[in-house]
C-alpha cells in the first residue's frame, strides 16, 4: 500500500487551504492503523508535509513539526469484550471505519497552528466508494 495522500494547496481569506481527500485505500489503511508506515503523508505545492497518524478523535489542529503538519485522526473505539466472536469483531470494525468516515466527511476546516498563529486549514473528505 502506497501511504501517501494527493493534496491540493490553495489560498482562502488570505490563509493557506490544504484540500486532502483520501482514497478509499488511503482510508482503509487509516482504519487498518497504517500497519506499515504509522502514518498517511502528503505533499503539496510548495513542499508542505502533511501526516495523519491514527488516533482515537477528530484532531482540533494540525501542528507544525519537522518542516510538516500533522495531526491524529480517529474516533472513539469500544472495549471488545474477551469473549468476542469473529462476527462480533467483523461488525464492530466495521462501525469504527463507518464512524471516522462519518467524522471526516462532515468535520469542518481543521486549522493549522505553527508557533501559536493560526496559519491555515485543512479540508478532509473520503472518496465515495465506487
Amino acid at each position: 500500500m502506497d501511504p501517501y495522500m494527493k493534496i491540493s494547496r490553495g489560498i482562502k481569506d488570505d490563509k493557506l487551504l490544504f484540500s486532502i481527500t483520501l482514497s478509499r485505500e488511503n482510508f482503509n489503511f487509516l482504519c487498518a492503523g497504517c500497519p506499515e508506515a504509522g502514518c498517511l503523508i502528503g505533499r503539496s505545492q510548495g513542499h508542505y508535509h502533511i501526516m495523519l497518524f491514527p488516533g482515537d478523535s477528530m484532531p482540533d489542529a494540525f501542528r507544525y513539526a519537522d518542516q510538516s503538519y500533522y495531526a491524529t485522526i480517529g474516533v472513539p473505539v469500544d472495549i471488545l469484550p474477551p469473549n468476542v466472536t469473529n462476527a462480533e469483531f467483523d461488525r464492530l470494525s466495521q462501525k469504527v471505519c463507518d464512524n471516522l468516515e462519518k467524522a471526516i466527511n462532515e468535520s469542518k476546516p481543521i486549522p493549522i497552528e505553527d508557533m501559536g498563529m493560526d496559519i491555515g486549514y485543512v479540508v478532509l473528505r473520503v472518496d465515495k466508494p465506487s
